[in-house]
């Protein structure tokens, strides 16, 4: 087996098991948590062995229910389990160096993780964002040594601008704000605009077809809407796909 081929599969599983570790971590509200605490069944209380625990086949072979109590397990788990060992896929193709693979992973798994907390909770934890912001931002400086143009600057101060005037019209929440600017530093005042631009396009086209298979529900009560999974999906059709930019 070709030795890129078998570090791709090999990140692809890895990329499961951290998918269902995040799901933990939501769930528990702590890395610490996820990490010491053992698993249990939400239903029976029930400790769950390691064979319960593999990442979409366990899902699999206990057809969504639980060994012990027969309770239906969430069905988004193993979902975001191959969505994350996907994407970890994705990034080891993309990444042409050590330090871009390291890169690529990190913006994936803040992308799910703030893609979860968002439709939990319609909130970014600012620990998320420290914690793989301040590790991307030090690989983007290191690989790319920034370079000040003036041009791009105002925009940049023009585009922050912008999201400062929607943040107080109720248009955008503080962490997508946040995390708009980490991206203005770390991907480019370009990349960063047609993410938003991608994101805005994308949660519009679901809240059309949302409303008009729900739209006599809709009339009588207005949905809040998580936008960080838009973010997520524009961030990376950009940026696995350089030639957009």
């Amino acid at each position: 087996m070709d030795d890129s081929l078998f570090i791709s599969i090999y990140l692809t599983i890895v990329g499961m098991v951290v998918g269902s570790y995040y799901l933990a971590f939501i769930s528990r509200g702590s890395f610490k948590q996820s990490v010491a605490g053992r698993s249990r069944c939400a239903s029976c209380k029930r400790q769950l062995r390691p064979k319960d625990l593999v990442p979409v086949l366990s899902f699999l072979l206990l057809k969504g229910r639980c060994r012990y109590c027969a309770h239906n397990l969430p069905r988004h788990f193993p979902l975001v389990e191959a969505g994350t060992g996907g994407l970890f896929f994705l990034a080891s193709i993309h990444a042409e160096s050590l330090s871009e693979l390291f890169m690529s992973i990190l913006l994936v798994s803040l992308l799910v993780l703030i893609t979860l907390t968002d439709i939990q909770s319609f909130r970014i934890p600012n620990r998320i964002l420290l914690l793989f912001s301040i590790p991307l931002l030090l690989l983007r400086f290191m690989n790319h040594p920034y370079s000040f143009q003036g041009f791009s600057f105002t925009i940049g101060l023009v585009l922050l601008f912008i999201l400062l005037y929607a943040y107080q019209k109720g248009q955008l929440g503080g962490g997508d704000v946040k995390l708009f600017v980490v991206f203005m530093v770390l991907l480019g005042i370009q990349s960063t605009l047609l993410i938003i631009m991608i994101s805005s396009m994308v949660a519009l086209l679901y809240t059309v077809t949302r409303r008009s298979v729900w739209a006599n529900f809709l009339e009588q009560k207005r949905i809040k809407l998580p936008f960080a999974p838009f973010i997520s999906i524009a961030t990376i059709i950009v940026y696995f796909s350089p030639n957009l930019v």
